[in-house]
C-alpha cells in the first residue's frame, strides 16, 4: 500500500524512545479528524510513546490521511492479526526487536514493499532481506553496573558476565524475553552454539535473585544494591535519566557500558515497521 511509504521514511527521524504516553488502549491520533480525509491507515503499534502519535499527527497534516492505531503488546498484537485472519484491518505493523518482526513475517502476516525513499534511507543491514519490515530506530543491548563495586574493565565484554568475579552478582530479565533472546541468537552466530551455551549457564550461575522484572527493573536493582550488572536496552538508562525523582537518583547509582568495543561490537537491534 502506498501510504506505507511516507509515514515509515517519517518514522527515521524518530528516536527509539520518547515520552510515555500512559495508555495501552486503542485510540486515535487526533480527536478531530483533518477535513475531507483521503483515506484510512490503520497502524498496529506495540510502542507507547508520545513521540509516535505526534509523528502521526504530522502525517495526518502532510497527506490527509487519517490514522487510526491501536496500541498492545507484540504478542497481544500477533494473536490478534491471527484472529482476524483476512480481515484484519491492519495496515502497517510497528514493533520493537527483529526477532518480533520476524514472528509476524512467520505468521504470514507481512508483505514486501519496494520503496527508493526506504532503501535510500536505511542500511542494508536494518532491513528484513525480503524488505518485509524496515528498521527505523536502533536499541543496544548493553552493560549497566554499579561503579561502587565494578571497575570499567571487568565490564567491556559479555563474557565478563559469566566470570566468577560475579557470582551472585547479575540480575536479568526472563531469558524469554525477546531480548535477550536475540543477544543470544548474535552470540550463538559469533561464537557457536557450545560456547553461547556455556556463557548462558555460567551467567545463569551468577544470578543475585530470580529473574524478574524489565530493563528498568534491573537498573534499579542495581541502585538499590540486590545485584551489581545487569543486561539492559541503553535507552531504559537514558529514559531514567529525565524520569521521576526516584528513578533518576537510582539511575544517578549506575553506568553504562557498551560491550566488545576491541572486537564486533555491542549487540544492536532495531524498532520497525
Amino acid at each position: 500500500m502506498k501510504w506505507y511509504v511516507p509515514l515509515a521514511a517519517a518514522c527515521v527521524f524518530l528516536s527509539a524512545c520518547g515520552g510515555p504516553s500512559g495508555t495501552s488502549e486503542e485510540s486515535e491520533a487526533a480527536a478531530t479528524p483533518p477535513a475531507e480525509p483521503t483515506g484510512l491507515l490503520n497502524v498496529y503499534s506495540a510502542r507507547h510513546y508520545d513521540s509516535d502519535k505526534e509523528l502521526y499527527k504530522r502525517f495526518e497534516a502532510e497527506t490527509g490521511i487519517r490514522v487510526r492505531f491501536r496500541e498492545s503488546g507484540a504478542a497481544e498484537l500477533l494473536e490478534a492479526m491471527k484472529a482476524e485472519g483476512d480481515k484484519s484491518p491492519a495496515d502497517v505493523i510497528i514493533s520493537s526487536d527483529a526477532g518480533t518482526l520476524y514472528r509476524f513475517k512467520a505468521a504470514g502476516l507481512m508483505q514486501p514493499i519496494e520503496s527508493d525513499i526506504l532503501l535510500d534511507r536505511i542500511p542494508e543491514h536494518f532491513r528484513d532481506p525480503d524488505h518485509n519490515w524496515y528498521g527505523l530506530a536502533k536499541r543496544l543491548r548493553v552493560i549497566v553496573y554499579d561503579p561502587a563495586r565494578v571497575e570499567p574493565d571487568q565490564v567491556d565484554e559479555y563474557a565478563d558476565l559469566a566470570s566468577a568475579n560475579f557470582e551472585g552478582e547479575i540480575c536479568m530479565r526472563s531469558s524469554t524475553n525477546i531480548y535477550n533472546l536475540s543477544l543470544m541468537g548474535e552470540l550463538i552466530d559469533r561464537l557457536g552454539k557450545d560456547t553461547a551455551e556455556a556463557w548462558a549457564r555460567s551467567v545463569v550461575a551468577n544470578f543475585a535473585r530470580l529473574p524478574q522484572g524489565g530493563d528498568t527493573g534491573q537498573i534499579e536493582a542495581i541502585a538499590a544494591g540486590q545485584c551489581s550488572a545487569a543486561l539492559v536496552n541503553h535507552y531504559y538508562w537514558v529514559r531514567m535519566t529525565q524520569g521521576s525523582d526516584a528513578q533518576r537518583k537510582s539511575v544517578e547509582k549506575t553506568m553504562l557500558s557498551f560491550p566488545q568495543q576491541d572486537s564486533w561490537g555491542a549487540h544492536v537491534n532495531v524498532t520497525g515497521a
